[in-house]
């Protein structure tokens, strides 16, 4: 009877050891997955756009002194700032990529209106292999305020 309890206890002990390993072992590989550990702070903009793009340079099948090329050839052609031209219109150099595989770059211009804004977007096109670039226009929204007298 007592090599019986001892058995029971030792399976029992043997048990209880084997289900928090598992446990551990299985709360350690969630955590590895997990891109964020806190909960209780919420990413912004920018760190969400920050981690999506260290992953997607993690699953890139380029080698790393390609993409480095591949990027610094790209920031030789990206705008910097606003200029202003002989007619005091503002404006942005972008460059638009040509379905031939060429480019040209051209001035998107601001519209008159005051609550517009001018750019460029990027799109890079996983088929060509290129960065697709045009002139991007966005018009500010603002909603009217209404104030109630009671």
């Amino acid at each position: 009877m007592a090599t019986c309890a001892t058995a029971a206890s030792t399976l029992f002990s043997l048990l209880l050891v084997l289900t928090f390993t598992c446990a551990t072992v299985v709360r350690s590989k969630s955590v590895n997955r997990n891109t964020v550990l806190d909960d209780d702070d919420e990413m912004d903009a920018s760190e969400l756009i920050d981690s999506f793009l260290e992953r997607a340079k993690q699953n890139t099948r380029h080698h790393r002194t390609h993409r480095l090329a591949r990027r610094h050839r790209v920031q030789a052609y990206s705008p910097q700032l606003t200029s202003l031209d002989a007619h005091g219109r503002e404006y942005v150099k972008c460059r638009k990529s040509m379905i031939e595989g060429g480019s040209v770059t051209r001035r998107c211009y601001r519209p008159p209106s005051d609550d517009m804004r001018v750019g460029c977007y990027a799109v890079w096109d996983m088929k060509t292999e290129s960065l697709v670039q045009d002139c991007w226009v966005q018009q500010a929204v603002s909603l009217p305020i209404y104030i109630s007298s009671s």
